[in-house]
């Protein structure tokens, strides 16, 4: 609330200054300009957060066993299920493998069925 308030704050200032023979104080200046850097600083946090993008391992009977954004542990990840699932031992022996970016799938180990 407080940073709300001084946004207000310098944005009335600011209005009341446009077209007026007013000319702001050293002080004001670099209270502002230290104000719209925080702001800027997350804004561009916030914004890169959104930007991640997103793996996913996804393993037939567990269930998702990666979830996050970094591509190297997500391809490692779905690389040790696929060993698991061709050997055929454990939770995750014949089972599909999945690796999705961004809620897409980018690669696939797909159990075949006995004839």
């Amino acid at each position: 609330m407080k940073n709300r308030t001084r946004a207000d704050a310098y944005a009335r200032l600011s209005q009341a200054m446009i077209g007026s023979n007013v000319n702001p104080s050293r002080e004001y200046l670099d209270a502002l300009r230290k104000y719209l850097y925080e702001w800027y600083e997350k804004v561009t946090e916030q914004i890169h957060e959104l930007e991640k993008i997103r793996y996913e391992v996804i393993v037939g009977n567990i269930g998702t066993v990666y979830d996050g954004s970094d591509r190297d542990e997500a391809e490692d990840t779905f690389d040790e299920y696929v060993r698991q699932s061709k050997s055929g031992r454990g939770r995750a022996g014949g089972e599909s493998v999945v690796l999705m970016k961004d809620d897409e799938p980018v690669a696939e180990h797909n159990v075949e069925e006995p004839e």
